[in-house]
């Protein structure tokens, strides 16, 4: 079997895992105990990307804020919904809210920041071209 074979079936045997055990979580312990295995989940699953570009020597300090600014905007905007669940539903959307604005609309703005700063230096634009250089013709004549 190929790699991307064994990848993708290695990947849905842990989707259906997953997804039998938070059944069990919400079957047998309520709400409250699966949202914060998915947050603690979540919090492993980032941890391990930070990691793996440490690893790579692709991790700086602009894309740990990214990812903490993405980690608590995903729980304030999970735990709105909770509190939207339990008849919370004012402060439910105030806290989404403040979810969107405080912490989700920076991330976007120094992604599309990283984006632009990428294209930038990795393209050549006209106005880095280089400039022509002088034949040999134009060095045989004298200065005036």
């Amino acid at each position: 079997m190929s790699g991307l074979v064994k990848r993708t079936l290695l990947l849905v045997i842990l989707a259906s895992v997953f997804s039998l055990v938070a059944c069990l979580i919400l079957r047998f312990l309520g709400l409250k105990v699966l949202m914060i295995c998915g947050g603690v989940f979540f919090a492993f699953a980032i941890a391990w990307l930070c990691g793996w570009l440490n690893d790579r020597g692709k991790l700086d300090t602009s894309k740990i804020i990214i990812f903490i600014l993405i980690y608590i905007g995903a729980l304030m905007a999970g735990f709105s919904y909770y509190l939207a669940y339990i008849g919370r539903e004012e402060i439910a959307e105030s806290l989404s809210k403040a979810a969107i604005t405080e912490l989700v609309a920076p991330a976007v703005m120094m992604l599309l920041k990283s984006l632009v700063e990428n294209l930038s230096i990795n393209n050549s634009w006209p106005d880095k071209s280089e400039k022509p250089k002088k034949s040999d013709e134009d060095d045989n004549y004298p200065q005036i």
